[in-house]
């Protein structure tokens, strides 16, 4: 993310002064830079904390799919795009 323009993104919504939304509260990696422009986090720390914040993001929505019965997993070891037909067969 920083090596591709997050920061410069960042710095233009704080220029834009819409760093207090909530989706810029919200959003993963936005809270994080916001604070250490703000100084209260190391860029280091900004980074690392996005880190954590995405894969426990990452583990909330495996969460949420596992429990939904409508969701049908496709592995990469199966031939994947006629597993995908069988399954949109199956809710036609």
């Amino acid at each position: 993310m920083w090596e591709i323009g997050f920061v410069e993104e960042v710095d233009a919504l704080i220029g834009a002064g819409i760093t207090n939304g909530r989706t810029a509260q919200l959003a993963l990696g936005y809270s994080q830079l916001i604070a250490a422009k703000n100084g209260v986090l190391s860029q280091d720390e900004a980074k690392e904390d996005t880190k954590r914040a995405t894969r426990q993001y990452a583990r909330r929505q495996e969460t949420w799919f596992s429990r939904d019965e409508r969701i049908q997993w496709i592995s990469q070891e199966q031939p994947r795009l006629e597993t995908a037909l069988k399954h949109l067969e199956k809710i036609k």
